[in-house]
């Protein structure tokens, strides 16, 4: 048996599922007044004073500290479903189709949340490995419930996961340098394979 694993943002999709999801909820007018809230800390991130998944938290936090999980569900159900698949790319697409004619086992691998991504992936038939968030009486915290499946959190989780001795052969689909680790888990490696 054969195993594929996708890094999603910026590898299957055109742009980064976090931020059009946020518009999504919040509606561009919202979504940029939030960000111009929060651009101190995106300025930290910019100058490495802040990490990747502190910055994310914060944006999460900001967002949709005290929505319900049954609020966050439906939100994420409609992306998922309506906005999700125009964002694929089409060569992405036809890649993914060609491991499902071959019968491989396929995984989205991502650093974005299961909120937004599981529908599509349960629609698709495609496992998926994710960040997960916090919900304390069904109400997300503002906090993730898993480390942040970014860089060597893939690999971490993957291996958690999934018995990679059970497969003869792995093909491996990143697009920057903190997909490397999980790349080089992989037979075959794709870096930045899909056009935009």
């Amino acid at each position: 048996m054969r195993l594929a694993l996708f890094d999603l943002d910026g590898t299957l999709t055109k742009e980064d599922t976090f931020l059009a999801f946020i518009q999504s909820t919040h509606g561009k007018p919202r979504f940029y007044l939030g960000f111009l809230w929060l651009s101190p800390l995106i300025f930290l991130y910019k100058i490495r004073l802040l990490s990747n998944w502190k910055l994310k938290q914060a944006v999460l936090h900001y967002f949709y500290k005290g929505w319900s999980k049954e609020k966050l569900d439906q939100g994420g159900r409609k992306f998922a479903l309506e906005v999700l698949p125009a964002l694929i790319l089409p060569d992405a697409r036809e890649r993914l189709r060609w491991h499902q004619a071959q019968k491989h086992r396929i995984y989205v691998i991502s650093a974005s949340c299961d909120v937004w991504l599981e529908a599509w992936c349960d629609k698709e038939g495609i496992s998926l490995i994710s960040t997960r968030l916090n919900f304390l009486n069904d109400i997300f915290s503002g906090k993730f419930g898993t480390p942040n499946c970014h860089g060597l959190e893939k690999v971490v989780r993957i291996k958690d996961e999934i018995k990679l001795g059970d497969f003869e052969y792995i093909y491996a689909y990143g697009n920057e340098p903190s997909d490397y680790p999980m790349l080089d888990l992989a037979n075959e490696k794709y870096y930045c394979h899909f056009t935009k």
